[in-house]
C-alpha cells in the first residue's frame, strides 16, 4: 500500500494530550503549520491498507448520491446521548436535536438516550434496547447518525450499546448515514496493527457509513460540544448557487470557527470531502389546507375532522417544478410532549422533548408539480390545542424533495361523533403473499399486514392501548409496538400496510397475534400460526441477461430477510470444467443478494461460446450454507 503520512504532535506519547491531525495539510497560508493557522481546504483520509478496503470505500462514495438510495431515511437525523456524567452527555444531544428541530424542521430527530430504556445490570451494565434501536436505525436509515459519550477503539459507551462485530453484520449500502462521534478514539485510524470501530463503519463493503467525522483520541466533553454545535452550524447550509455544501467544506468551516483548538484537531474526516450530503435538493411546500391559503389558517383541527392540503413541489427560487411527477410521503404528528428518562443505576433523570405521535402517515401521488391529499385526525389525540407538524419527503426518478409545516393548529373535543362501529379488515402473511397458515418461514421472517377501514388506521398513540400492536407465543412482554411501521395506500387514508421484520424466533411452530384500532376506537384483533425452520436456503437463481456476451449479474433468493451473506460464484463447462469463480460479500435486499457481476472475460479466459453451468453457494453469518446450481448461455 502506499502510505499518506501523518501528523502527529510532538509530545505524541502522551495519551490525553497528543493527537494525529490531518489539518496539518490544509494550512496553507506563508506563516502557517503545525498547530498554526486556518484550514484552507476540505481534508478527508480513506486510511486503507488493501486495495479491496480502497475498493469498499470509493465504491459506496460513488453509489451514495445515485437514484437507487433515495427514501425517507434523508429526513431522519439520529441523536444517541450515553448516560452518567451528570446528564452531560443526553443534555448535549437534546440541545443539538433542538436546534436541527428550531432551523431545520424537515428533518425527524429520533433520540436514542440510554437512560431512557431499561438497564441490565447482571452479569454486567447492558442496554438490550439501545442495542435494538440503533441497529433498527441503521437499517431504517439515517442522514447523520450523532452519538455524544463515552467510547474506544472497540465501540460505543460502557455498556457495549455499539460493537465491531454489530457494525460488521450491517447490510445497508443503500441508506448510508454519514457517522459523527464526540467521544474518544473511536476512529483511531493510526494504530499499526489494528483496525478501530470507525475504519470497520468506513470499510463495511455492503453497508456501515459512506463517511465519519470523528475522533482519534481522548477528547474532553465540552469542547466536543463546541465542536459538534459548529458541525450542525453548517451541516445544513449550502452554497450560492444552492447547491449542499461538501463534506470538506462543512468539516473546515465548522473547525475555522473555533480557532484551530487542539481538540478540534482531534476530529478527522475519514471518507471523500468532496461528498455532498444526500439531502433532498428541491422543497415541498404547504400552500392550502381545507381549500384556505395556510397564511389565513385560522381554524382548530379537532378530533375527526377530515383535513384535505394541497401543495406544490418547489425550487430554491420557490418556483413550481412542472415537470416533477413522483410520489410524497407525508407525516402528520400531534403536538410535542415531554418524556422523561428512568433514572438508572441513581443517575438524575432528564426530561427531554418528542414529537413522535404519528396521526397520519401518506402515500400521494405528485403530478406535473402539484399534490393534494386528505386525512381525518384520530379521536384519540392530545386534546391541548397547539401546533401539530407536517413532515414532507418525496421523490420522482431523479431527485427528492422535503419539506415541512408547522402551523397545523390540533386539539379540542371531537367535533362529532362516528358512527363506525366495525374495527379494520385485516389481511395477514408472513415472508410473502402466497403464505398460508402453519406454512414454514425463515428465522427472521417479514410481517405483511393490510390493513383497510373506512375511518382509517389508528397510529397515534393517543389512547391507551389502541396501538398497532404483535405479540408472538402470547408472551406480552415482548409485544411490539408498530404503529411507526404503517404506511397508506397510495392516495387514500383509509387503507395501507405494515412490513415489520420479526427476529429472534427459535425452530418450530409460533402463534402471531396482531391487533389494530380504526379511528373511531373499534378494534380488530387476528392470530396466525407458523413454523420456523433456520437453515438457509436457496429459492431461485437468476442471471441478467442470459444470453451473456460481455457481462452479467447474478442474485440469489433465499429465505434469510436483509442479511449479510459470502456468495460464491463458480463457472462450469458442460463436462465439469471449473473455468472461472468469484467470491465476495454481499448484503440483501429482502430475500435477495445484491446483484454480483461476472465478466467472462475479467480472468483472460478464452471461453468459447456454448452453454454452461454457474453454482451459487452462499455462507450465512451463523455458518449455515446453500448451494444451487443453474445453466447460463455464452455468446462470443
Amino acid at each position: 500500500p502506499c502510505f499518506i503520512p501523518t501528523w502527529q504532535s510532538e509530545n505524541s506519547l502522551n495519551a490525553a494530550s497528543s493527537f494525529v491531525s490531518d489539518d496539518y495539510f490544509g494550512l496553507l497560508g506563508e506563516d502557517e503549520g503545525g498547530q498554526k493557522g486556518i484550514v484552507d481546504i476540505g481534508i478527508g483520509r480513506i486510511p486503507c491498507v488493501s486495495a479491496s478496503e480502497a475498493k469498499a470505500a470509493v465504491d459506496k462514495t460513488l453509489h451514495y448520491n445515485t437514484s437507487k438510495t433515495m427514501g425517507e431515511w434523508r429526513n431522519n437525523v439520529c441523536f444517541i446521548g450515553d448516560d452518567e456524567d451528570n446528564n452531560v452527555h443526553v443534555s448535549d444531544s437534546e440541545q443539538l436535536a433542538n436546534f436541527v428541530n428550531r432551523n431545520y424542521p424537515v428533518f425527524y430527530t429520533d433520540k436514542i438516550y440510554l437512560d431512557a430504556y431499561k438497564e441490565e445490570t447482571t452479569p454486567e451494565k447492558r442496554y438490550p434496547g439501545v442495542n435494538k434501536a440503533l441497529n433498527n436505525r441503521i437499517k431504517e436509515g439515517a442522514l447523520i447518525i450523532n452519538y455524544v459519550g463515552h467510547a474506544n477503539e472497540e465501540g460505543l459507551a460502557h455498556e457495549k450499546i455499539l460493537t465491531i462485530s454489530d457494525i460488521d453484520s450491517w447490510s445497508n449500502v443503500d441508506k448510508l448515514p454519514v457517522f459523527v462521534t464526540a467521544t474518544c478514539e473511536f476512529s483511531r485510524w493510526d494504530l499499526k496493527n489494528k483496525q478501530s470501530a470507525g475504519e470497520h463503519v468506513l470499510f463495511n463493503k455492503v453497508g456501515g457509513g459512506v463517511a465519519l467525522f470523528s475522533t482519534t483520541r481522548l477528547v474532553y466533553s465540552s469542547s466536543n460540544y463546541e465542536m459538534n454545535r459548529s458541525f450542525f452550524k453548517y451541516v445544513f447550509e449550502t452554497d450560492k448557487e444552492g447547491n449542499n455544501l461538501r463534506m470538506g467544506d462543512i468539516i473546515r468551516l465548522a473547525k475555522n470557527e473555533l480557532g484551530g483548538t487542539v481538540n478540534a484537531a482531534k476530529f478527522a474526516l475519514l471518507g471523500d470531502p468532496a461528498i455532498q450530503i444526500s439531502y433532498p435538493q428541491y422543497k415541498v411546500k404547504t400552500l392550502e389546507i381545507n381549500n384556505q391559503p395556510v397564511e389565513q389558517l385560522t381554524d382548530t383541527l379537532k378530533p375527526l375532522s377530515l383535513v384535505s392540503v394541497w401543495g406544490e413541489i418547489q425550487n430554491s427560487k420557490g418556483e413550481k417544478i412542472t415537470g416533477y411527477n413522483g410520489l410524497l410521503y407525508p407525516t402528520v404528528f400531534d403536538k410535542p410532549t415531554e418524556a422523561i428518562t428512568l433514572g438508572n443505576g441513581g443517575q438524575t433523570p432528564f426530561t427531554y422533548t418528542v414529537q413522535n405521535s404519528i396521526l397520519f402517515k401518506g402515500n400521494v401521488s405528485v403530478k406535473s408539480g402539484e399534490f393534494s391529499y386528505t386525512f381525518k385526525v384520530p379521536k384519540e389525540i392530545n386534546y391541548r390545542i397547539g401546533n401539530g407538524l407536517i413532515r414532507y419527503y418525496s421523490k420522482d426518478a431523479t431527485s427528492d424533495a422535503g419539506g415541512s409545516f408547522a402551523e397545523l393548529k390540533l386539539g379540542g373535543s371531537p367535533g362529532s361523533t362516528a358512527n363506525d362501529l366495525t374495527g379494520p379488515t385485516v389481511r395477514l402473511f408472513i415472508d410473502n403473499e402466497n403464505f398460508k397458515p402453519g406454512d414454514q418461514v425463515s428465522k427472521a421472517p417479514l410481517l405483511i399486514a393490510y390493513l383497510e377501514d373506512d375511518s382509517g388506521i389508528n397510529t397515534s398513540g393517543g389512547g391507551i392501548g389502541h396501538d398497532i400492536m404483535l405479540t408472538i407465543d402470547n408472551n406480552t412482554d415482548k409485544m411490539q409496538l408498530l404503529n411507526d411501521y404503517f404506511q397508506s395506500a397510495q392516495d387514500s387514508y383509509k387503507s395501507g400496510k405494515v412490513l415489520f421484520q420479526l427476529s429472534d424466533l427459535e425452530d418450530g411452530e409460533h402463534i402471531l397475534k396482531f391487533k389494530v384500532w380504526d379511528l373511531a376506537s373499534n378494534s380488530t384483533e387476528t392470530e396466525v400460526k407458523f413454523t420456523v425452520a433456520s437453515s438457509l436456503k436457496i429459492n431461485n437463481l437468476t442471471a441478467f441477461p442470459n444470453p451473456v456476451s460481455v457481462s452479467t449479474d447474478i442474485i440469489a433468493t433465499h429465505n434469510r430477510f436483509g442479511e449479510k451473506m459470502t456468495v460464491e460464484i463458480e463457472i462450469f463447462t458442460q463436462q465439469g470444467v471449473l473455468v472461472d469463480q468469484v467470491k465476495t460479500e454481499s448484503g440483501s435486499s429482502g430475500f435477495t443478494t445484491l446483484p454480483i457481476r461476472w465478466n467472462p472475460g475479467l480472468n483472460n479466459h478464452n471461453l468459447v461460446s456454448g452453454i454452461y453451468h454457474y453454482r451459487v453457494r452462499l455462507t450465512a453469518l451463523d455458518g449455515s450454507t446453500s448451494i444451487k446450481t443453474e445453466q447460463l448461455i455464452l455468446t462470443r
